[in-house]
């Protein structure tokens, strides 16, 4: 009940509401983009709560819990039209969807409470995977009689398919011009999965932004690719190039800025653990907060 949220118009559609508190925002009293994903974040676990199916876990089922599996995101895009800021009251509803066969797609929207404006939107893919031997899992039948009939299979996704991030530029030592080595987590970051949190990937990402262009530009999207999870003993490094300079174009700094990104282990193995793309805008547009 102390959540808060609710179905929307008797639906399976889970509305929230959020005050932006003083410390989720920046000098500029803007919300920063992490601060959003962790509003996406807490919304989904309680839509699952009110949905009477969780389990004990990071948004995993009861039988998902009984068959030792768990969540995990593959993909997600969130797009930012105005950064919320404080102390502006947003709304957030989200719901679920299939994707594929063996899939689960969560789309978010967040608006303006007392406007109805669009501020963000987001979408992402899921699939199973064995707690214990970190395999990924077809959705078993039991799993399968929980989550299907709360989709909403008939309700528009919160992105077009023409608006779907196209695939994401692999980057290496020859490609990468920024790069941010000897990048640790601590336990603080792990999630109830044994997981490095999304937030610390993102974190990841946009150490490795110029400076320089972040003081110019807004973050105006983000696109992520996980490959693979990321524990607390793993050193990261992170790579960036601005896609243009990828593709051998000349930049148009009337366009908006496009940056593809590389998250991998920093051993012998280079693993990938995330790809990423940005899209920026200049802070000078009008949509820039």
């Amino acid at each position: 009940q102390l959540r808060q949220g609710g179905f929307v118009d008797n639906s399976l559609m889970y509305r929230q509401i959020f005050v932006v508190r003083s410390y989720e925002v920046g000098p500029d009293r803007l919300m920063s983009i992490r601060e959003i994903f962790s509003l996406f974040q807490e919304t989904a676990l309680n839509h699952v709560q009110l949905l009477g199916i969780a389990g004990d876990g990071f948004g995993a089922t009861r039988a998902m819990n009984r068959l030792g599996l768990i969540w995990v995101v593959t993909k997600m895009k969130v797009e930012v039209n105005r950064y919320p800021v404080w102390p502006e009251v947003v709304e957030i509803d989200t719901w679920v969807a299939h994707a594929g066969k063996n899939g689960m797609q969560r789309d978010w929207i967040m608006r303006s409470y007392q406007t109805d404006e669009v501020l963000a939107r987001a979408t992402s893919t899921w699939c199973m995977m064995d707690g214990v031997t970190r395999r990924l899992s077809k959705i078993p039948d039991e799993v399968r009689a929980e989550i299907v009939p709360c989709f909403m299979d008939d309700y528009p996704s919160s992105f077009r398919e023409d608006e779907e991030s196209p695939r994401i530029t692999k980057l290496d030592n020859t490609t990468a011009e920024n790069r941010r080595s000897h990048l640790k987590s601590t336990t603080a970051d792990l999630d109830m999965n044994q997981h490095v949190n999304n937030l610390k990937y993102i974190n990841w990402v946009l150490d490795s932004v110029p400076v320089e262009h972040m003081e110019k530009h807004v973050l105006a999207s983000i696109s992520l690719e996980y490959r693979r999870e990321c524990h607390s003993t793993d050193v990261v490094e992170s790579l960036t190039n601005s896609k243009m300079d990828i593709q051998g174009n000349d930049s148009d700094p009337s366009r908006p800025c496009e940056y593809v990104h590389l998250l991998r282990k920093q051993d012998s193995s280079n693993q990938e653990i995330l790809r990423g793309m940005t899209k920026w805008r200049r802070r000078s547009d009008p949509l820039n907060c």
